[in-house]
């Protein structure tokens, strides 16, 4: 049987499967407080002067995460779970992408401050 082409663009299937990651890694009590958190964290990154340049700057690529959605992930994931659970869960999201997205994202998240590699 031909295998069928995937009617679900590139981006929207790496998007469902960093939900699915992340959800299953949270525990029952911990997805309220990590819905909340991460909106916070998106919202205040988005008003610095850090988001601010970037917005200015980056390109919107469908085959490509948006690195402020991943700086807030990973500090609303730190902030309710810990910081070693965070990194995990973030090199498995990054191992997902390509070479030179991973790259690109552990480039932005060192700027930002966070050592992940």
């Amino acid at each position: 049987m031909p295998s069928q082409k995937s009617t679900i663009p590139f981006y929207n299937r790496v998007q469902w499967l960093t939900l699915k990651l992340i959800w299953k890694s949270l525990r029952a009590k911990e997805v309220i407080p990590f819905l909340f958190q991460f909106i916070k964290e998106k919202f205040r990154l988005n008003r610095s002067n850090f988001g601010k340049e970037w917005n200015s700057k980056w390109q919107s690529n469908t085959n490509k995460l948006n690195p402020l959605d991943l700086i807030a992930f990973f500090i609303a994931y730190k902030e309710v779970t810990s910081q070693e659970r965070a990194l995990v869960l973030l090199m498995k999201i990054l191992k997902q992408q390509s070479t030179e997205v991973f790259l690109e994202m552990v480039d932005v998240l060192r700027k930002y401050g966070i050592r992940v590699v």
